[in-house]
């Protein structure tokens, strides 16, 4: 028999269904212009687009593009009887086969189309590969096979998803992934789904029957027999299946009519599949046991199996041939995974103790126990350094609580038909969400914050959201409206009454985005599996894209030039990439946490930059190695990191907590940094002191009302005894920082900054703070100022490479990638003197500039927190806060060398011998001379509070507005999503939070950004990590909305090693 055992920790907490509360409105969702989820996996650069006399560079001979598709349906209706079930006599709530919510699980990633995991609460081994994906109209056709519930493998598709209603008074439902659902019978009604499948089933009147995902609207329809039919959307958009007489699969219908088919063998395994254009997708070879022994992809690689007595996989050798393999013990469960790596293979191993309790041991021999109940629900997690998470679960496996190392616990409750009516913080500050629409008694209709700000939400019939209204302002904040059969998004009515419209082809495909003057209209091309191959911005500048057979972006070009080639190995890692200017390579290493990095070689001029990435057997990071020298870290059995070694020679420590939180960090005879927290895991105290004890800088956070009510929002804060005090509108804007105000739309625009009084126009674009005017070119990008005169010009993929000042150049910058957030040069010219910073970058962040031949280095723990710097040469620690501004710098005596305030909005006043020789400020971000910040995609104006160029992942409601006009609790260092800063968000401790309504309500057309936009409410957990892959990967500033979409899925791949903050989000 099969044995469970689950984990608690921040991995498998996010399978949990408690929401995060932010806002109650979404964010955009017009897709600006491409992005690629593959796109993540690039860790390096490209520069701007290339002068004349530089050599061309050339689209890879890999470049793939599909042909005329097939819309000829093959086969018919399946059979209207139920033939003899395959041997299927299992309970779905005991096998934990596949993937499902609350299914414990550890996942190793091989390529960006192959995973396997252990599920910890069975023992079982899942093994799953994507063959194909091909976006449609409000739902993508997708073909995929997995290793799931009967020990066999299975297609999304045929007989595998075929209903079991052999048993009585119950029926059985695969699931995509090998997982399968099960709908128990009372008095001929059938109940929710088990495992926490939020679904219904109906037999209808003729033996028919219908499932319905409540949280989607989705539906999946069967014969009498338990064939699967179709999917259709909420909107009725559907993916049809067809079968051989033999009930085998014979073709599969998209949204849009494209047919995939199928061909089989005498016993009806799938032997090939191909896709619309003719392609082969994929062929599939099996044993005498009905094991899958090979099969390729799209690009011909290969992936070969082989199996046990058991038929269990005993070893998977994939597309570069590396293999890694398996053992058992003996009740069947998985006992070993052992990886490959270049240095040799690691161990991961699995340990069944008892019905209720499994050990897991890293690489490394570090031990974590895990416990589950009698639904195997992982219930606690005991790590290596014996503290223990647990959590409780309702009985439709809906987490009621977590509680940490503290015992603090936040919790959640919910209503009869299990939906999340409440979440509150240990500290207590709550929020509730209601249902009132009879009709779609499942979707919220309103969401109540803790000050009891309301906002409602209504629904079309079909479940497609339609307003958003804020109760108390007794104003709309955003209306939508739809049309055709398709039930397409026609336009969007901002809060400010300004509107933009969606146009489409007959396909569905979205073609036009117009948005309000005078911005110009975004157009889109595609090819004939949807596949975006040019953007046109609102300037009229077309990008073009080019693809290879497995969908990876290969090419990004402007007017028949190639700004960027890209190369991958079989797996889908990036191995070379090419521009006019440069030329980077890259090697890796492998770990159970997937492909890491390892070396990255950047090549201009003949002359080489490189950086280098060390792990140890888990796949921490052990050193990092750029320019300036060696980083080297350590970590306790937990994987948290204990010890940084600097390449100057300094080695910093850190403790922390049972919950696992950050409480010091030690420079060695300097003094240290002691930080507190809240019950809720707030931060609420920082205290830095020399080494002999006597107190530099003291900060403390409060989230008390003056009512003594808990709140979600920082009421207060005293820096080296200054206290300021914060209010805020219904809207969760700032409005009144000590005696400072701001006022702000509804919009997020700031109107009156501080008592400057800030104008904006329709598109959203301030065109006058105060005395200054400012202008905008057709994209977005702002272009010209006045009083004072102020120029600035951006190339074809928006970047801003120059600018003047009264006439005389000002800014001019290089880039290595095709966005903006890898900068390799830039000179600013204040007050008729020229400085040139040259960076250098690692998946880390910015670890050096050289400026007018000076080095200034920096080091930063795994996540990208700055630790330590060497400017020239002196050598400072740095005191940051919960936002990651710089406070001050400590020299290595002790003594504080600079200070640095800030206002709300990041102006920062610094003061002290040392204060100019730091760059890094506000929000950790880099500062340039001229006052402009540099966060990830964009650049940021702290004396206004806005960004100079447009959000490129169109996620956020105003695509100017910093952190959504609330600066105290919400940050976006990347300029590409704002997240919370205080982690004070009801439902954010849960690391399993997911956007309240907001997948909720994305109607099924509304292109890729609604969803994206879900995905960053939902946590900041794979959607915006992916994202961030393509800032470190180079992309275009375009290129992160959709890699946001995709990286939902991925995301949850990261295992429980302390990998790089950017590594982390790439893979």
């Amino acid at each position: 028999m099969c044995k469970s055992e689950g984990r608690v920790s921040i991995q498998t907490l996010t399978g949990g269904r408690l929401y995060r509360m932010r806002h109650a409105w979404s964010r955009g969702f017009v897709l600006r212009a491409l992005s690629v989820g593959t796109v993540v996996a690039m860790t390096a650069s490209v520069p701007i687009p290339a002068l004349a006399a530089e050599p061309a560079v050339t689209v890879p001979a890999s470049a793939w593009t599909p042909g005329q598709v097939n819309r000829t349906v093959v086969g018919g209706a399946p059979p209207e009887a139920p033939q003899e079930m395959k041997a299927r006599r299992w309970s779905c709530r005991s096998s934990d086969w596949g993937v499902l919510p609350d299914y414990p699980m550890e996942r190793f990633r091989i390529s960006d189309r192959l995973q396997f995991g252990v599920n910890l609460s069975s023992g079982n081994l899942w093994i799953d590969h994507r063959a194909l994906t091909i976006p449609g109209t409000g739902q993508a056709m997708t073909v995929r096979h997995s290793r799931g519930y009967d020990d066999k493998w299975h297609f999304n598709a045929g007989e595998s998803m075929r209903l079991d209603t052999s048993f009585t008074g119950q029926v059985h439902m695969p699931m995509d992934g090998g997982a399968c659902a099960e709908f128990i019978e009372t008095n001929g009604t059938y109940g929710m789904g088990s495992n926490g499948i939020r679904a219904k089933l109906t037999k209808n009147a003729g033996g028919s029957y219908t499932v319905r995902f409540i949280d989607t609207g989705e539906t999946w329809s069967y014969n009498a027999g338990g064939w699967l039919l179709n999917r259709a959307d909420r909107n009725g958009n559907t993916i049809t299946y067809y079968y051989n007489s033999n009930g085998s699969i014979a073709s599969v219908a998209d949204t849009q009519g494209r047919v995939t088919t199928f061909t089989t063998d005498t016993s009806g395994r799938v032997t090939k599949v191909t896709d619309p254009s003719g392609t082969t997708v994929g062929e599939y070879t099996y044993d005498d046991r009905d094991n899958l022994t090979r099969f390729t992809d799209r690009a011909g690689n290969s992936v070969s199996i082989t199996y046990n007595e058991h038929t269990s996989p005993l070893t998977l050798t994939d597309q570069l041939g590396r293999s890694w393999s398996f053992a058992y013990d003996d009740w069947g469960n998985v006992s070993k995974v052992t990886t490959p790596r270049p240095g040799g293979a690691v161990d991961t191993l699995f340990t069944y103790d008892s019905d209720t309790q499994t050990t897991m041991t890293d690489p490394n021999s570090n031990k974590t126990a895990y416990t589950f109940d009698d639904e195997n629900r992982q219930i606690s997690a005991k790590d290596a350094n014996g503290n223990t998470q647990s959590r409780t679960w309702t009985a439709n496996s809906d987490i009621q609580s977590v509680t940490n190392g503290l015992n603090n616990s936040t919790t959640a409750t919910y209503d009869t038909l299990d939906n999340l009516i409440s979440t509150k913080l240990p500290t207590g500050a709550s929020t509730t969400v209601g249902y009132t629409n009879t009709s779609l008694p499942n979707l919220p209709t309103s969401v109540k914050d803790p000050a009891g700000n309301e906002i409602t939400r209504d629904y079309d019939s079909a479940g497609n959201l339609t307003k958003i209204r804020s109760v108390p302002l007794a104003a709309d904040l955003e209306v939508r409206s739809y049309s055709g059969p398709k039930k397409l998004l026609d336009y969007v009515k901002d809060a400010n009454g300004n509107v933009t419209y969606f146009d489409y082809d007959s396909a569905g495909n979205l073609v036009t985005t117009t948005p309000p003057a005078p911005l110009g209209p975004t157009r889109y091309t595609y090819d004939s599996l949807s596949r975006i191959t040019s953007i046109t911005d609102g300037a009229g500048k077309r990008i073009d894209y080019s693809y290879d057979r497995l969908d990876r972006i290969l090419s990004i070009s402007h007017n028949g030039a190639v700004l960027q080639a890209m190369h991958y190995d079989a797996t889908g890692a990036l191995t070379t990439r090419e521009t006019p200017q440069v030329k980077t390579t890259f090697t890796y290493d492998t770990h159970p946490t997937g492909r890491q990095p390892a070396v990255v070689t950047r090549t201009q001029s003949g002359a080489t930059e490189t950086v280098s990435y060390a792990y140890d057997k888990t796949g921490n990071l052990k050193t990092l190695t750029d320019p300036a020298g060696t980083a080297t870290y350590g970590y306790d059995p937990g994987n948290r990191l204990t010890s940084l070694r600097d390449a100057f020679g300094q080695t910093t420590t850190f403790a922390y907590d049972r919950a696992d939180r950050r409480t010091s960090t030690t420079w060695p005879g300097a003094g240290s940094q002691a930080t507190g927290y809240d019950n809720s895991g707030r931060q609420t105290s920082l205290v830095v002191k020399n080494a002999g004890g006597t107190e530099l800088l003291k900060a403390t956070y409060s989230f008390t009302t003056g009512s003594g009510a808990d709140s979600d929002r920082m009421q207060s804060k005293t820096v080296a005894g200054t206290t300021t005090t914060y209010t805020y509108d219904q809207l969760h804007h700032l409005s009144k920082a000590g005696s400072v105000g701001y006022t702000v739309d509804k919009l997020d625009n700031i109107t009156n900054f501080g008592g400057t009084a800030h104008t904006v126009n329709a598109a959203n674009q301030l065109t006058a703070a105060g005395a200054t005017t400012l202008g905008y070119d057709a994209a977005g990008n702002m272009t010209t100022e006045a009083n004072p005169a102020g120029t600035y010009a951006y190339s074809p993929t928006n970047q801003l490479i120059s600018g003047t000042r009264d006439g005389a150049p000002s800014f001019s910058a290089s880039y290595d990638t095709v966005n903006q957030a890898q900068p390799r040069t830039i000179t600013e010219t204040i007050a008729g003197t020229a400085t040139t910073h040259i960076f250098t970058h690692t998946a880390l962040g910015i670890s050096s500039t050289v400026d007018n031949g000076v080095r200034t280095s920096v080091s930063r723990d795994p996540d990208g927190k700055l630790v330590t710097q060497k400017a020239g040469t002196s050598r400072y620690n740095f005191v940051t806060d919960y936002q990651g501004s710089v406070l001050a710098l400590v020299d290595t005596t002790g003594a504080i060398a600079a200070t640095y305030t800030y206002n709300p909005y990041g102006s920062a006043t610094a003061t002290g011998p040392a204060a100019a020789a730091n760059a890094y400020r506000y929000n950790g971000g880099y500062t340039l001379q001229g006052g402009l910040v540099l966060f990830g995609y964009r650049y940021y104006n702290s004396g206004r509070g806005r960004f100079t160029s447009p959000d490129p992942t169109n996620q956020e409601r105003n695509a100017y507005a910093y952190a959504e006009s609330d600066p105290i609790n919400n940050s976006d260092p990347t300029g590409a999503s704002t997240g919370s800063s205080v982690g004070a968000f009801i439902g954010g401790t849960l690391g399993m939070a997911v956007g309240v309504g907001l997948t909720l309500a994305c109607p099924a057309t509304a292109g890729l950004g609604c969803a994206g936009a879900a995905a960053v409410m939902g946590g900041l957990g794979g959607g915006a990590g992916a994202a961030l892959g393509s800032k470190i990967g180079g992309g275009t500033s375009q290129d992160v909305s959709t890699d946001g979409l995709l990286g939902v899925a991925g995301g949850a791949l990261k295992g429980v090693a302390r990998l790089p903050g950017e590594i982390a989000k790439l893979f």
